[in-house]
């Protein structure tokens, strides 16, 4: 009888521990990364403590993003400098994580305008004479 009652005791504690750490874990939620693009209306980058730029999504909404260290910055595919290539008027798309209610970019990559194609060298006919 004793031993049962010592089995029972154990299978109610391991089942106590284990539904505690269950709900220690729904607590937390994990940073999911998401994503926007727009143009920049506003930009503080040159100071290294508290840089941030605002985004106008394409939906019409004012984003925040808080920009720091970690912060990758690309100009097209390659590197950037975030000083001196997150400007005003500038189209880009930002991938970051919503803490609380700031929004801390990851990845931030300006957009590179496609360079327009040259127009095409109008055929010219010769207006000199045919050798003889």
């Amino acid at each position: 009888m004793q031993r049962r009652f010592m089995v029972v005791i154990g299978i109610l504690v391991a089942g106590a521990l284990s539904l505690t750490g269950l709900a220690l874990t729904m607590g937390k939620h994990p940073l999911v990364t998401l994503k926007a693009s727009g143009k920049v209306t506003a930009a503080k980058v040159k100071d290294g403590a508290n840089m941030a730029m605002t985004v106008r999504t394409d939906q019409g909404r004012d984003l925040i993003f808080q920009l720091g260290r970690k912060t990758s910055v690309k100009k097209g595919t390659k590197p950037a400098i975030m000083s001196r290539d997150i400007k005003v008027g500038n189209r880009i798309n930002v991938e970051y994580e919503a803490k609380g209610k700031q929004n801390i970019a990851k990845l931030v990559t300006v957009e590179v305008p496609r360079a327009s194609k040259p127009a095409a060298k109008p055929k010219t006919t010769s207006t000199k004479k045919a050798r003889r």
